[in-house]
């Protein structure tokens, strides 16, 4: 429930300045934040946590005291059983209960974080279906709220994330930790190539075997269309492979000896092999992607944008293949394009 009252307890001021709001919330004292977009009406997450909770405890206690008692006496079976009276009316059902103020405080910022992010995603759910329900364009309200998903879902599992690596290794630090998971993934990533080669190592054939298969007919060359010409200008770019729903990594490889720089690998997915991250430390500087506008090879995006040639901004360019790509991306950083400090993490 995020409705609150709008008026606001204040500081007096002695010189005539405008008076500082504070939060909403009976009993809080601290000072509202300030918003870019509209103003604040709780100091924090855990103060609107609170009301939202007093305010459902306050309704339940108001249902359970206006429902009737339960009749515990016996009828004598002389007297006549007077008609029944209506039922009454069932008592609105109380408002779910915020999950950030039911046990946020228990697991501490981290988990204050992860369950104020589904509350958060739960409160989007809920103007989902009230929207629909209220008539609304269902299409219109369903693609706002996929819009929306992929953010709140890769909050809650780098939330979630963290939270089971400082229960795994709790005398790590932040940078330690991302090392211990690419350290962990690139052995994955290992394993599952060796046991791709064992599965291609039993279909080879042996020499006698190949003599005596025949190659495949070829089939007459059919005429295709010309292709179309590309419009002018840099290609649109697509979105990040962040949000494509790809879920995790599964292949990691590090490519530190290549770039000659500790820290560096790319990471992609099996079911993606033309989409690869090129990361440092975990931090992801540039994404590189296989045809990318139908360009014969691997582009790199920085930030959004195409990396292009210095003498035309509108070509790309373009990398015969991942590690001449990661190159790029080695270049573009000594060239100051990327800033790896800012750089997103993507774990």
């Amino acid at each position: 429930m995020d409705s609150a009252p709008q008026a606001t307890a204040t500081d007096q001021p002695t010189d005539g300045a405008p008076a500082a709001p504070k939060c909403a919330r009976p009993g809080c004292e601290e000072p509202l934040p300030p918003s870019r977009t509209r103003p604040r009406t709780y100091c924090s997450r855990a103060c609107r946590s609170k009301v939202d909770h007093a305010k459902a405890k306050a309704k339940k206690t108001a249902a359970e005291a206006a429902a009737p008692p339960p009749a515990t006496a016996s009828v004598p079976a002389a007297v006549a059983e007077p008609p029944a009276a209506p039922a009454p009316a069932p008592a609105p059902a109380a408002p779910v209960v915020s999950t950030w103020a039911a046990d946020g405080e228990r697991w501490g910022e981290d988990g204050q974080r992860l369950l104020g992010t589904a509350d958060a995603l739960r409160r989007k759910l809920t103007g989902f279906l009230l929207a629909v329900e209220a008539g609304a364009d269902p299409a219109a309200a369903f693609k706002d709220l996929t819009s929306l998903l992929p953010s709140y879902s890769q909050r809650i599992y780098g939330t979630a994330q963290e939270i089971r690596d400082k229960a795994r290794w709790p005398d790590a630090d932040q940078d330690e930790r991302i090392r211990r998971r690419m350290r962990e993934r690139v052995h994955l990533w290992d394993d599952d190539q060796d046991e791709r080669h064992d599965h291609h190592d039993d279909d080879v054939l042996e020499p006698d075997d190949q003599a005596d298969e025949q190659p495949p007919a070829q089939a007459p060359p059919t005429a295709t269309a010309p292709p179309r010409p590309r419009p002018a200008g840099p290609p649109a770019v697509p979105p990040e492979p962040f949000l494509r729903g790809l879920g995790r990594f599964d292949l990691i490889r590090n490519i530190s000896v290549l770039v000659d720089q500790v820290g560096w690998d790319i990471a992609g997915w099996t079911k993606a092999p033309g989409l690869f991250y090129v990361r440092r430390a975990g931090r992801a500087l540039a994404w590189a992607e296989h045809g990318l506008a139908g360009l014969p090879g691997w582009v790199v995006v920085i930030d959004g944008h195409l990396l292009t040639d210095a003498t035309d901004r509108t070509r790309p360019k373009v990398a015969g293949s991942i590690d001449e790509a990661a190159l790029l991306v080695r270049q573009a950083v000594k060239e100051g394009l990327i800033n790896p400090d800012s750089a997103p993490p993507r774990t």
